[in-house]
């Protein structure tokens, strides 16, 4: 079994049986509800669609805890295939894995304040007149939990960041011609873009209203949004791209530096009228290999992947549309 290496992954990122995750779901889903009726929430919160937003918070906090498995499993397969293409040893390897995957419990519980008082501060501006105190106290506990987990989650990220970064600094085995081993990079970029999609795309669901789409502002937020899923999948696999730069580069400089010296050879038999057909033939493979040098691709995904990933950037606006034909036909 993987070690823990922080507080998140001992917390959030441990696999449970479904049936704690389908409990567990369930009363949190239920208490905004409960607590609603018990504090005499006015009738007018469960009409239009207005219940919804009692939904958002345990929704967002349920969304983070079911995906947070999925992005750890994931980032332990780029360590496994990263550990196939290293030169260390077994021992070597793993103590530089555990080092730079190693958080310190002290930033987390920083990262996690902050969000917290973010979600205070948020809290403060609502309007909670007439109603019950139990209902103000519980929706101000749900939203400061909610950003105190996203905060956690965005140093968890960082510290990711930081991982990959460390284990792509060791020496690899590369071949330029075959990426697939790097692709588990290629997936985890793809996860993280996804997961980023999906929240969203709960939080529209969830706060949506039509007459946003007439507003500028709701299609400046999506396309800043869009702009963020793209800037997360590529910023994610930018180590392994540099390294995938950096070799075929250096293939690339040593092959044109064989293509120069025999292109001089060659015409300094010309000039001698000698035997040039050897040196001709080696210039013309040269010359082919550094085409394929020039066409490798040094991104580590293929086109699955990107077709994935464009539609999951139309994922919000189609749940936008899907929302809007459940809300007629419940009309």
């Amino acid at each position: 079994m993987d070690e823990p290496y922080s507080l998140f992954d001992r917390v959030i990122s441990r696999q449970r049986p479904a049936w704690v995750k389908i409990i567990v779901s369930l009363l949190l889903l239920l208490l905004p509800f409960i607590t609603a009726y018990l504090s005499n929430v006015p009738s007018e919160m469960y009409t239009n669609g207005n219940w919804r937003y009692l939904l958002l918070t345990p929704t967002i906090i349920i969304y983070i805890w079911l995906i947070s498995p999925l992005v750890d499993r994931q980032s332990k397969e780029v360590v496994r295939s990263l550990q196939a293409l290293s030169t260390l040893d077994e021992e070597s390897f793993s103590a530089l894995s555990k080092n730079a995957q190693r958080s310190n419990p002290l930033n987390e519980w920083i990262a996690i304040g902050v969000g917290i008082a973010l979600g205070l501060v948020i809290n403060s501006g609502n309007d909670f007149s007439g109603i019950g105190m139990l209902f103000q106290v519980y929706f101000m506990v749900s939203l400061a939990t909610m950003y105190g987990l996203l905060a956690w989650v965005i140093y968890g990220s960082v510290v990711s960041s930081r991982t990959v970064n460390a284990l792509f600094r060791q020496p690899l085995r590369v071949n330029i011609f075959n990426p697939a081993p790097f692709e588990a990079v290629g997936r985890m970029s793809l996860i993280l873009a996804m997961a980023f999609v999906g929240g969203i795309t709960l939080s529209l669901i969830l706060s949506f209203r039509v007459t946003s789409l007439t507003e500028p502002l709701f299609w400046l937020i999506y396309l800043a949004l869009v702009l963020t899923t793209l800037l997360i999948f590529f910023s994610s696999m930018q180590p392994a791209h540099r390294v995938l730069i950096k070799n075929r580069d250096y293939e690339l400089s040593g092959v044109q530096r064989h293509i120069e010296r025999l292109g001089q050879e060659l015409l300094l038999r010309i000039d001698q009228q000698g035997e040039t057909s050897t040196i001709a033939s080696e210039i013309s493979a040269l010359a082919i290999y550094e085409q394929r040098l020039q066409g490798a691709h040094t991104w580590p995904y293929n086109t699955g992947t990107l077709r994935t990933l464009f539609f999951s950037v139309l994922m919000p606006l189609g749940s936008v549309v899907v929302k809007m034909v459940m809300d007629i036909v419940l009309e």
